[in-house]
C-alpha cells in the first residue's frame, strides 16, 4: 500500500474549479482500480490532494489517465507526487 500526495499552488478557486471538472469527468469514466482513500482540499497555497492507493502501480495506471485531464482543464502539475510506503493503518470510529 502507499500513499501520495500532491500540493498544487495558484488560485484556490481557480483551482476548486477545475479539480471539480477534472473529478466529474473522471467519475463519469473511471472504476478506480486500487484506490483506498481519496481526499482534497483547498491550502494557503492551492490545493492538496492526498490518496492511499493498493500499490505504485495502479497509481501509476491512474496518473496516466488523469494527467491529461488535467491538462485539458488548464491545471498546471509541477513536479511529481510524493509517494511513500505505508506500514501501518487503521480505521478510526467517526461517530455518528
Amino acid at each position: 500500500m502507499i500513499a501520495m500526495m500532491i500540493d498544487l499552488k495558484g488560485d484556490t478557486e481557480t483551482l476548486r474549479k477545475a479539480y471539480k471538472a477534472i473529478n466529474d469527468e473522471l467519475q463519469r469514466q473511471e472504476q478506480f482500480e486500487g484506490l483506498i482513500v481519496h481526499t482534497a482540499g483547498p491550502t494557503a497555497t492551492g490545493w492538496r490532494i492526498i490518496d492511499v492507493w493498493r500499490s505504485n502501480e495502479d497509481f501509476d495506471l491512474f496518473a496516466q489517465r488523469m494527467v491529461p485531464l488535467a491538462q485539458k482543464s488548464g491545471m498546471t502539475i509541477e513536479g511529481r507526487p510524493e509517494v511513500w510506503e505505508i506500514e501501518n493503518s487503521m480505521n478510526l470510529p467517526t461517530g455518528s
